[in-house]
This record gives structure tokens, sequence and C-alpha cells, in this order.
């Protein structure tokens, strides 16, 4: 094989393999409208061939009727090729092609009975002539093309057909004429104010969808900076702190929870969380391990379980409980805390709790912390976060999920 046809054969595939592109709000629209006008372009077709035998025999001239419905049946049939070729009836082409056949037929009934008086039913004509108003005026929604279009079809009646009566059975009946035209014309204005309205609000739609994308994008950009701001506050920047002397920590246990967090770091590198692969009870019970690493004593009070959730609820409450006992750790002034787990219904909760220094909830508070990885983290996940704190009494966290 040449090095070519392999080109092709791979950019071939390459082609066939690419996803197809949404469509938008105007195009699916637009999909729908043609349906609707090719089924209407089919029935006429099948309309003027039923009249063609109804009326055959009661006509003066034959030959007006059946050229009017070869015409008719021919303007059809390439306008369903060509729209279906096209993907769309937007199509002033055709479009006038529709009024200008429709008005030859308004003509070709007129000779075929050989007078200008309406005829007795039934009226093939005027049925063909409203179905074009309908989609013409629908399917291009366009105002000057449907107003000329409209009066040219108001004036080709006016032209074929008298104004003085309507022959029905022998009765005479006056001004049928006047509400036949009123009716074609009427057609054509509702036909491009539906047509107009529906592209309008597609317009709308697919303008608010755009919106909507380019918001979820700036969302998820900012969701990813505070995930990324959580990930480095919750665990590097700790380490850090260890570092620089800020926390009473021997350097062998400095040097354990260095390499500690260097492996949890490679692991949500690598795809992972921070909390350990397993369960609840896992992951609480890897904190206290952590903990034990600074020093820091986690004891774990758990009830009657289950205590199965998601990964997403195991990584959240994780997160959260892991800053509460960094909190208390650094801020405290004791070297223990309680981690109590209970289930509640659809609901886990872990209550965080020391007998610390406390503080006073009404004062202004600083940092990232209690914000964003606590209250916000479980906040945007469906869950709720309480803090209760008094000077000298210490500070207690319920963390409450949904599983």
């Amino acid at each position: 094989m040449t090095a070519g046809k392999r080109w092709a054969r791979r950019r071939t595939w390459e082609i066939d393999s690419e996803p197809e592109r949404d469509q938008t709000a105007e195009e699916r629209l637009d999909r729908v409208i043609s349906g609707v006008v090719i089924a209407a372009r089919v029935l006429a077709i099948a309309q003027t061939t039923f009249a063609t035998g109804a009326v055959r025999r009661t006509v003066k001239h034959r030959l007006p009727l059946y050229g009017s419905v070869a015409v008719v049946t021919a303007e059809s049939a390439w306008a369903v090729a060509r729209s279906v070729r096209r993907g769309t009836v937007r199509d002033p082409v055709v479009a006038w092609w529709d009024v200008l056949v429709a008005d030859l037929v308004l003509a070709g009934e007129a000779a075929s009975w050989g007078s200008r008086r309406l005829p007795p039913d039934p009226r093939w004509s005027q049925v063909y002539g409203l179905l074009t108003a309908a989609w013409t005026s629908f399917g291009n929604g366009d105002p000057a093309q449907s107003t000329l279009a409209a009066a040219s079809w108001v004036a080709t009646f006016a032209a074929s057909t008298t104004n003085r009566a309507l022959d029905r059975g022998g009765v005479t009946v006056s001004g049928q004429r006047f509400s036949e035209m009123a009716g074609g014309a009427v057609f054509y204005g509702v036909g491009v104010n539906l047509g107009q309205g529906l592209r309008a609000q597609a317009r709308e739609l697919d303008a608010a969808r755009t919106d909507a994308v380019h918001e979820a994008e700036r969302n998820a950009t900012e969701i990813e900076r505070i995930n990324q701001h959580r990930l480095l506050h919750d665990s590097v920047l700790q380490v850090l702190e260890a570092v620089a002397g800020s926390w009473n920590v021997d350097s062998d246990l400095l040097v354990r929870r260095t390499d500690f967090e260097v492996e949890r770091l490679r692991r949500v590198l690598s795809g992972g969380g921070l909390a350990p692969v397993g369960g609840l009870i896992e992951a609480v019970e890897a904190l206290r391990s952590e903990f034990a690493l600074l020093g820091f004593e986690v004891v774990i009070h758990a009830s009657a379980g289950p205590f199965r959730c998601s990964r997403a609820t195991i990584e959240i409450l994780n997160d959260a409980a892991h800053e509460s006992l960094m909190n208390a750790h650094k801020h405290a002034g004791t070297a223990n805390a309680a981690i109590a787990l209970r289930s509640n219904g659809d609901f886990v909760i872990l209550t965080i709790s020391d007998h610390g220094r406390g503080f006073d909830l009404t004062q202004p508070r600083t940092g990232f912390g209690v914000t964003e990885s606590i209250q916000r983290r479980l906040r945007d996940a469906g869950g709720s976060a309480e803090l209760a704190s008094s000077p000298d009494v210490g500070t207690t966290v319920t963390l409450r999920m949904p599983r």
C-alpha cells in the first residue's frame, strides 16, 4: 500500500471518528420546520391527485386541469428533493416558485371551468393555495417576501374569479370571494409571524445556552482554583509551617510527617484524593495515624453503622475533618481531640471536638480553612457544617453529608 493510500485511509478514519457537534436550537427548529413543510408538500401532491379524479368529469376544459396538476406535482417533487439535498427549506428560489405555481393553479382552475365564477366544491386550488401560503411564510420567515406573495395570490384570485356569487348546488352565496382572499392573506401573515417568533426564541435559547456554557467554564475554573488552594492549604502549607518552626515537633516526627505528605501528594497527582482508599472508617483511622505523626492524639467514637457512602462524600468529610483537627492542633492548646461518627437516615455525621481554649464566635475570623475547606466545601456538595465554640470550653465542629 502506498503512502498516499495509507494517508487517505487514516484521514478517512479521523473524519469518521470525529464526534458529532451538538446542534443549536435554531438548527433543530429548522429541521422540524423542514419536516413539516416537506410533509405539507406531499399532502399537496396527494390532494391534487385526488381532486383531479373528483372534478375531471365536471370541468369544461380538462387540459388546464391536467396541466395545473402536472405543474404542482413536478414543482413540489423538485422542491422536496432540493430541500432534502440542501438540508433546509429556507430557500428563496423555492419560495418564489411556490408563489408562481400557486398563482398558476388559481388561473388554471378558472380556465378549466371556463368561468370566473367560483365553482362548486371540491375546490382543489383553494387547499393548495392555503398550504403554499402556510409553508412559504412559515419556512422562510421573511416579511417582505410573504407580503409580496400574499399580494400576488390575492391579485391572481381577484383576476380569475368574479365578485358576484358562488354557485353551490344552485344556491347563490354573495361575498364568498372576499372571505377566501382574506383567508389566504391571513395564512401568509400567521405563517411569517409564527416562523419569525419561533426562530427568535431559538436564537435566544442558543444565546442563553452559550452564556450558560461560559458561566459553567468560569465556575469550573473557580472551583478548580479553590480545590488547588484547599490541597495546598491542607497539606503542603501545613508541613512548611512545621519546617518554619511554628509547631513544637521533633525532627523525627517532622521527617515522618514530610514522607507522609509526599506520598499523599503523589496519590493526588496520580488521580486519587487526599483520603486513602477504603471506606469512611478507614479514612478516619488514617487521620488518627496522620496526626499521631504530629504528636496529636485523636480518639475515635463510632456508633452502630452502617457508614457506607459514596467516594465523593468520603473525600469531602475527610478533608473537612482534617482541617478541623489541624485547627485544633494549632490553636486549641490541647494535645488531643475526638471524632464521633454516627448515621442518621440518608446522612452520615462526623463530630470533631476538643476541650481546648476555644474562641468567641461573634468576633471576626480570618483565614481560609473554616470558610473554604470546611463550610463552603460541604455546602457546595449538599451538606452542612456547624461550628460551636466558647472561650476556655472548647470547640465542636459537626459535619453532615448525604451518603
